[in-house]
């Protein structure tokens, strides 16, 4: 890639994640500091209630909580969350590291995990981008044979691009609209909360804001099987996309590089027929 198109592309990249920090801000802040405002409300409250509890005693009561929490682990007098290292949600959340979702709602505490885990994600990590790359390339084939079956030989440059907005917006519906839908269903959660679940999950962002199979059921073992299945069918076919995008944007920049290089050699030739010149006219002068 030529140095302006990378320059380029890295300012376009900067304004990118900028304009996003703001907007991002503009959303998210006033609810945080409305929040904050309740909570610190609802502490003074708590005190007011409660004379015999000290600040002190209920900041380090709402510490370990927090703590707890950090933990997956939420418990009362008289109930307490199921466990999230039974082996099915063990199996779950090795997925979530070798595919670098990582949703951080639960993490190894003891020293063993985190010894296990460095050595586990550096070796999971590269093995599975390898075979979720592999398996996007393969499924590429297929969109390949179809874009070379020309409709439209008059519009071949808009045929191809219709091509791939079709076949991605099928993809997305399969495979983060309707798992939504399911998501939604399952989990009580509202389709647009789902549908956020479904995309930060697919694009590894995985915040951990929400986590499917946390209730306790029979069969949570299964749901949680079901959901690892459509992690790695989908991150695939994210991998296919991304092939394709990648594609496309190394022959805009290899199109970008040839213009640039055929600018400079214009001015390159031309620079070089005005010294042409004027040594001709120096040469007819001392005649």
């Amino acid at each position: 890639m030529h140095w302006l198109t990378l320059t380029i592309l890295s300012c376009v990249l900067l304004v990118y994640i900028l304009v996003g920090g703001a907007i991002f801000m503009a959303l998210e802040k006033d609810n945080e500091e409305e929040v904050q405002t309740v909570q610190s409300s609802t502490f003074t409250q708590f005190l007011t209630d409660n004379t015999c509890v000290t600040s002190s005693e209920l900041s380090t009561f709402a510490q370990a909580v927090i703590t707890a929490y950090d933990s997956g682990v939420v418990v009362t007098s008289d109930s307490s969350s199921s466990s999230n290292w039974d082996y099915a949600p063990s199996v779950f959340f090795s997925i979530t590291v070798v595919t670098s979702i990582g949703y951080g709602h639960i993490s190894p505490t003891t020293s063993g995990g985190q010894v296990f885990f460095i050595f586990y994600a550096i070796m999971g990590i590269p093995f599975t981008a390898l075979i979720l790359s592999s398996i996007g390339e393969k499924l590429t084939k297929p969109y390949k044979a179809l874009e070379k079956k020309q409709f439209f030989e008059n519009h071949p440059k808009k045929e191809r691009l219709g091509k791939f907005i079709i076949f991605t917006a099928l993809c997305f519906v399969l495979f983060s609209l309707i798992p939504a839908a399911i998501f939604s269903a399952v989990e009580d959660w509202s389709y647009l909360e789902a549908w956020y679940y479904t995309v930060v999950t697919l694009t590894t962002v995985g915040f951990g804001d929400y986590v499917p199979g946390q209730d306790d059921t029979t069969v949570r073992w299964l749901y949680k099987i079901l959901t690892a299945i459509w992690i790695f069918i989908g991150l695939s076919w994210l991998s296919m996309v991304m092939n394709l995008i990648q594609d496309f944007l190394k022959l805009q920049s290899i199109k970008i590089d040839n213009d640039v290089e055929k600018e400079e050699n214009n001015e390159d030739n031309k620079a070089g027929d005005k010294k042409t010149k004027e040594t001709e006219l120096k040469l007819e002068n001392a005649n």
